[in-house]
């Protein structure tokens, strides 16, 4: 294997670390074998949840839904919650044990598709965020789309910003993050900040941000078979959002 130049994929090289017929090999490869089906079983999940949007439910049912499963989910050890708001938009503050009052501060806006979510429903994920950067971090809840449509969002976002700066918050202490419909939102929100000669923040994390509302890139088509949200689905969350804007 020393003169291969790439590298196989982790679930071959750990099954074929033992090339014999033996107990290592057989649990490497059930491993794989469960994970695969594992992996498979969910993106179809998530595909019929998806399909619910399109099919039987409204936006506003589904965010029920959401906010309803949400609550099954334990609250992250070590993690505090509690419900706030910043520049008079509902927020919800995650606090680790021990992180430090004065250090880093970071600034959710959540994903959904413009539409749907939460910071209640990302919980655990910005609460995950928070202990890994062991700082206090806040998920911002802007109006949802299609009951308020571009730009109403941003200009929610950017109020909670601003009032981040009002709370005595440098913006040097700021890190914005933004998942996915949040990720677009924070790109967004950093020109109108930037617009408007105000501080930008420290530090900008993008995760899988969700930039071609067009639904143009190559990507859309060559992932559909493993993404569960389909390119109807996405055109039909931009059309939420945009309602005609460009």
């Amino acid at each position: 294997s020393g003169g291969r130049k790439h590298r196989s994929p982790f679930w071959v090289s750990a099954a074929s670390r033992c090339s014999c017929a033996c107990p290592a090999r057989e649990s490497a490869n059930k491993r794989v074998m469960a994970s695969r089906s594992g992996t498979t079983a969910m993106v179809r999940t998530l595909k019929r949840a998806a399909r619910t949007v399109t099919d039987h439910r409204s936006p506003i049912q589904t965010r029920v839904a959401l906010e309803n499963l949400s609550r099954l989910a334990p609250p992250v050890r070590g993690v505090s919650q509690r419900p706030g708001s910043l520049g008079g938009v509902p927020a919800r503050w995650f606090t680790p044990h021990g992180a430090h009052a004065q250090g880093p501060v970071l600034m959710h806006i959540h994903g959904g598709g413009f539409a749907l979510c939460s910071s209640h429903v990302h919980a655990t994920f910005i609460s995950e965020l928070a202990r890994a950067i062991n700082c206090r971090a806040v998920g911002i809840d802007y109006r949802l789309a299609p009951e308020h449509p571009f730009p109403l969002p941003i200009e929610d976002c950017y109020s909670a910003y601003l009032g981040l700066l009002d709370s005595g918050v440098d913006a040097s202490r700021i890190i914005l993050s933004g998942d996915s419909a949040g990720g677009n939102l924070a790109l967004a929100m950093l020109q109108r900040v930037r617009a408007s000669g105000k501080p930008l923040p420290r530090l900008v994390i993008l995760l899988s941000p969700w930039v071609d509302l067009e639904c143009r890139g190559d990507s859309v088509q060559f992932n559909d078979p493993y993404d569960y949200l389909s390119r109807d689905l996405l055109e039909l969350f931009a059309a939420y959002y945009l309602q005609g804007a460009d």
